[in-house]
């Protein structure tokens, strides 16, 4: 491995995509090599040794290609087996999952009530953002306490 080496991309299909997508405009002087697990998506319907299993080969294929670096595009897969992934291999292991789950994680307690916007849009799109602001379209949402 070295400074010219790829960074990996995974996703359990095509949502990574858009992370390759915004990798590539902010590093446009690194390669990239991107993998979509769509043989055996969704995750969400597998069980933690399963998805740990497909993670583990992934990064086994990765790896065979030198990468530098590894970025799971996955909240399912990040979620199941970051921790497993960081120990087990010698490169950077950067997972992606929802911000108020890290927070709720390294917290000591997490907040009773969180917001949610109920309308299907693109995010941060104008219409969304209209649409977000109007009251009706904002859901509490409790987090399930252990």
């Amino acid at each position: 491995m070295n400074s010219k080496s790829p960074i990996g991309v995974f996703d359990s299909g095509l949502g990574g995509i858009s992370a390759l997508h915004t990798m590539h405009s902010l590093l446009p002087n690194e390669n990239l090599i991107y993998l979509g697990d769509s043989k055996y998506n969704p995750y969400g319907t597998k069980t933690k040794e399963e998805i740990t299993k497909r993670c583990v080969a992934i990064c086994d294929e990765l790896i065979s290609h030198d990468v530098k670096a590894i970025v799971i595009a996955c909240n399912t897969a990040t979620s199941a087996c970051v921790k497993l992934l960081r120990e087990k291999y010698d490169v950077d292991i950067i997972g992606m999952e929802p911000a108020l789950k890290v927070a709720c994680d390294r917290a000591n307690r997490c907040p009773t009530w969180t917001l949610s916007c109920a309308c299907r849009c693109v995010p941060r799109s104008p219409s969304c953002i209209s649409a977000c602001r109007r009251p009706s379209s904002m859901l509490p949402m409790t987090r399930p306490r252990p």
